[in-house]
């Protein structure tokens, strides 16, 4: 096994030295392969359109205006728990579910959560007696019981499936140097 090792990394040094100063690459050769150019921008473009860390950061906010109250610091660090275990299970089985597939259904699982939430919000109500949502303090808005819930568990799913079903299993298997 030793002289494997050996071997191998007498390989790898000799490719080193070969390639050292070899010849300089140009900014121009990034675009002599569109394709995987165009691939690597969209992913990147996708993972700041889902503004999912804004989302995680003002959790506890959302929360509160769902009507959650006090229990709204809980429910975000529901969230944060629950996007750690979706971290481990997706470092463990990205490979055998391929990217490709976990990329479409994440994206669109994300658009039903998002879509959720934003309905959520047009279900607001003033606790205030005789105000209207644009009369009322922003202290007494609340939503319904069963739509503050449905905020909580969309904003769960959306966190969760942008980690495992979308853009960070590319990220963490490049970081892990895990390969498909």
């Amino acid at each position: 096994p030793d002289s494997d090792v050996n071997v191998e990394l007498e390989a790898m040094r000799i490719d080193i030295a070969a390639a050292v100063c070899t010849q300089t690459a140009s900014v121009m050769e990034a675009f002599r392969y569109p394709i995987p150019l165009v691939i690597g921008c969209g992913l990147v473009f996708l993972q700041q359109i889902t503004g999912q860390p804004s989302v995680l950061y003002y959790a506890t906010n959302i929360f509160k205006d769902a009507g959650l109250g006090d229990s709204a610091a809980l429910s975000a660090t529901a969230v944060g728990f629950v996007k750690l275990l979706a971290t481990l299970l997706t470092v463990w089985r990205v490979d055998s579910f391929g990217r490709r597939p976990l990329l479409f259904v994440g994206i669109t699982m994300m658009v039903v959560a998002l879509s959720v939430i934003s309905v959520a919000f047009l279900f607001r109500v003033c606790t205030t007696p005789g105000k209207t949502i644009d009369q009322c303090d922003a202290a007494h808005v609340v939503l319904p019981q069963a739509w503050a819930i449905a905020t909580v568990i969309a904003l769960m799913v959306y966190t969760v499936v942008d980690l495992m079903f979308s853009n960070a299993p590319h990220e963490i298997s490049q970081a892990l140097n895990i390969t498909q």
